[in-house]
């Protein structure tokens, strides 16, 4: 078994300093500063070569990977002995072989002979609460813990809904907290882990009650206001943010209350409230930038693309983490800003790294975009040579410029030699199977498909793409429909999923059904191809006055376009 991150953040917490020293020889007592004043150790009860003797071959054991006998040596000398040092030692190394209940023997026998540290205690109660299957256990070690140690009686408490989650029954687990907080009611932590553990039980009532009277308490608890915010039920969430909104006012440093004010204004479209509430934050923490990173997304999402890009370039002066990301969101806002130059500038200073792919994509797409279509191959060749580990990557945007460019056969391919290298790559067989169509390569583009379906059995668009082919051919209907039936059932709100059920449904001489699936389509995708199907669907049922107002809709949409142009042709529509 291996120590969960828990565990190892419980050592941490404890300020463990397990023996450094290989030699256990050593003069040192094992008490931590809350153990001052208390007993020394015993002096071992067995002679001195053969206390050094045990505890050399001890650690040749351990050296040699062979834990277990390397602790049963020290557990044995500590019961001799009575020496906690000897049991601290065996609880190390029984860690360091990740062997939680060798650990929890050893830490075990240590607390019995040092019923007073604190730093055994604690290590105890870290183990328990990773290797004991009864919350019973972990309950009786915390409330020891808990007794024994007053000044750390606040940081406990908050640990309890954390070391609690391994158990899955959520009422045991809130009565445990409720009894476990009973004795320190004083404190505002005992309320708040109580109002967890309610909210974890599904009892909001008693975890709102709980945790105002944590902030009655003690009134400027971020944390606890957040915990007010997020237990606040749906149907009051209005008069909850209000409530959050003035939390912050009474408290300018609590960014993270703040934060969420603005993050809530933005999810209601009030940009500009959003904006003038995250510049006033930003002005009374200007130190912040986690803060300030935080901010620029929000301008992002309210369309502030200048002040997104004023904090982005602060954040590259001051370091701050993770610079290539900066550069490369920068190059996107730039981007939305109008100004490619700058932004095919930006691109490419991102250096190799995990963000070079992305910044690479990006910086082909918007050559391709721009009418250098020459321009994004040569720069997605060359990312290829630069790091062929993504070479992949960089192929899968150039088949796609490919095909847009209309050159399906290189397209396809450059796609067949990244199924060579990596047959189940999806997007590769998704992309190829979609070009197979136009080039008449039916079986192959069946093939991948099927291949797809069974790689990602809820990969909708593969059902959709391979019902489709075989509707616009008017083949397999009856398969067709099973396909299509599938993808709307995986993708019920996908407006070109909906658009082959009405293609389908027209196929078998449904119209009405065509129609409703036509006008669903149409309502979530805006589309020349779209409406195309639906004037053809009315049409052909004999709705040629809607058909026609639907057509010239549709070419006031979208003037010159060769599919409705196409459509007129063949119904001989005049307009």
């Amino acid at each position: 078994m291996r120590p969960s991150r828990l565990l190892k953040h419980a050592l941490l917490l404890a300020g463990i300093g397990l023996i450094a020293s290989h030699s256990p020889a050593f003069a040192q007592s094992t008490r931590s500063e809350g153990d001052k004043g208390k007993p020394a150790t015993k002096a071992p009860t067995i002679s001195s070569a053969e206390y050094l003797l045990q505890s050399f071959l001890s650690e040749v054991a351990a050296r040699r990977g062979d834990p277990g006998v390397a602790v049963g040596t020290y557990l044995g000398l500590a019961r001799k002995t009575n020496d906690p040092r000897m049991a601290r030692r065996a609880t190390e190394i029984a860690l360091q072989a990740q062997d939680l209940p060798m650990a929890a023997e050893a830490a075990r026998v240590w607390l019995s002979i040092e019923p007073d540290s604190q730093l055994a205690l604690q290590m105890t109660t870290a183990i328990t609460a990773e290797t004991s299957k009864k919350l019973e256990d972990l309950e009786a070690s915390l409330k020891v813990q808990m007794e024994k140690q007053p000044g750390r009686r606040a940081a406990i408490l908050m640990q309890l809904p954390q070391l609690m989650a391994r158990y899955q029954d959520t009422q045991a687990n809130r009565q445990a907290i409720f009894r476990l907080s009973e004795p320190y009611l004083k404190l505002p932590e005992s309320h708040y882990v109580r109002a967890v553990g309610a909210a974890m039980a599904q009892d909001t009532q008693t975890a709102t009650t709980e945790v105002a009277t944590a902030l009655a308490l003690r009134p400027d608890w971020e944390e606890a206001a957040m915990l007010r915010w997020r237990i606040t039920p749906a149907t009051e969430r209005k008069a909850g943010i209000e409530t959050l909104h003035q939390f912050g006012e009474a408290n300018p440093q609590a960014a993270d209350a703040r934060l969420t004010y603005v993050r809530w204004l933005t999810g209601e479209k009030r940009d500009s409230d959003a904006q003038a509430a995250a510049t006033k934050l930003l002005a009374d923490i200007p130190d912040n930038d986690e803060l300030r990173y935080a901010v620029a997304g929000v301008r992002v999402e309210t369309g502030d693309w200048a002040g997104a890009e004023a904090l982005v370039r602060e954040l590259l002066q001051r370091d701050f983490r993770d610079a290539d990301l900066l550069r490369l969101q920068l190059a996107q806002i730039v981007e939305e800003q109008n100004r490619p130059q700058e932004a095919l500038q930006l691109y490419g200073d991102v250096p190799q790294g995990s963000q070079y792919p992305a910044a690479i994509e990006r910086q082909a797409r918007l050559y391709f975009k721009l009418g250098q279509a020459g321009e994004a191959h040569n720069a997605l060749q060359q990312a290829i040579l630069e790091q062929a580990e993504n070479a992949n990557v960089f192929q899968l945007v150039d088949a796609d410029l490919l095909r847009q460019e209309g050159k399906n056969a290189e397209s396809f391919k450059e796609l067949d030699q990244i199924l060579a290298r990596e047959p189940d790559n999806l997007e590769a067989l998704y992309m190829s199977a979609l070009i197979a169509d136009p080039l008449k390569h039916y079986d192959v583009m069946e093939q991948r498909l099927q291949r797809l379906i069974t790689l990602k059995p809820d990969y909708a668009q593969a059902y959709n793409a391979l019902g489709y082919s075989y509707v616009e051919r008017n083949t397999k209907l009856d398969e067709a429909a099973t396909l299509l039936e599938k993808a709307v059932k995986l993708a019920p709100e996908d407006g070109a999923i909906l658009d082959s059920m009405a293609w389908l449904r027209f196929r078998q001489g449904d119209y009405a059904s065509a129609k409703d699936f036509a006008l669903r389509s149409m309502a979530l995708l805006n589309d020349p191809e779209v409406q195309a199907h639906y004037v053809e669907i009315l049409w052909v049922s004999g709705q040629k006055d809607e058909a026609r107002k639907a057509f010239n809709d549709a070419r006031k949409a979208f003037p010159n376009n060769a599919t409705l142009e196409s459509l007129k042709k063949k119904l001989g529509i005049k307009p």
